[in-house]
């Protein structure tokens, strides 16, 4: 448990990082002027910081002996991962020229 918080915290602090040098929400708020892509890798960005809250939820609930939560907090979990590796995949494609 206390692992996942570092490498999430860890990521949270990527996410801070890359809006203060590169102002990513203001980026972001140009949904509308933004090539596809750049809006399918915001998507995707969002949805994992969600997913990571949600991870935490379920996560705390199991850690607390709540073995009803382990059936969505697994697959949350690989969604989770899935998302994150879309999104670093999605980022490279971005910035290769």
């Amino acid at each position: 448990m206390r692992i996942m918080k570092i490498v999430i915290a860890w990521d949270l602090l990527l996410v801070a990082q890359i809006e203060l040098t590169r102002q990513a929400i203001n980026t972001a708020s140009k949904a509308m002027t933004n090539p596809w892509f750049l809006n399918f890798h915001i998507s995707l960005a969002v949805s994992t910081v969600l997913l990571y809250f949600c991870l935490l939820y379920t996560g705390t609930r199991l850690n607390k002996g709540d073995e009803s939560i382990r059936k969505w907090h697994k697959p949350l979990g690989l969604t989770t991962v899935v998302f994150r590796l879309a999104t670093l995949v999605t980022s490279l494609i971005i910035e290769v020229p």
